[in-house]
């Protein structure tokens, strides 16, 4: 099972009572090197402590193994992975300078993962 596609944002008028609040769980990916990005966020927490993972269509297209990710752990050294549905890990971050995670694993293509607006 493939992550959730994201869809358009909401409107503000749609949600106002989270218009004013920067969500921490939405972040911009990024590949080093190539062009594009795209969005993802951390979804509601499952019973076993990890959240779902919601993709940005355009994911897939920059890094294709992103089309297994289904769910996002929270390590306990502060990094991040996401994981397929069965729980192996697809891409694992750690917390990076001037970006909130940087790809461990693997080790190339180098991919970021920074808070958007």
């Amino acid at each position: 099972m493939a992550g959730t596609q994201l869809s358009a944002p909401e409107s503000p008028a749609a949600a106002p009572e989270t218009a004013a609040v920067a969500d921490p769980d939405r972040f911009e990916l990024q590949l080093v090197g190539v062009d594009g990005e795209c969005r993802i966020e951390r979804g509601a927490v499952e019973a076993s402590g990890s959240h779902d993972l919601l993709l940005d269509p355009r994911c897939a297209a920059l890094y294709p193994a992103l089309a297994q990710a289904s769910t996002w752990h929270d390590r306990a050294d502060g990094g991040v992975s996401l994981a397929s549905a069965s729980g192996e890990p697809v891409v694992v971050f750690a917390v990076a300078d001037g970006l909130d995670f940087e790809s461990i694993e693997p080790a190339s293509p180098i991919i970021t993962l920074k808070s958007a607006d």
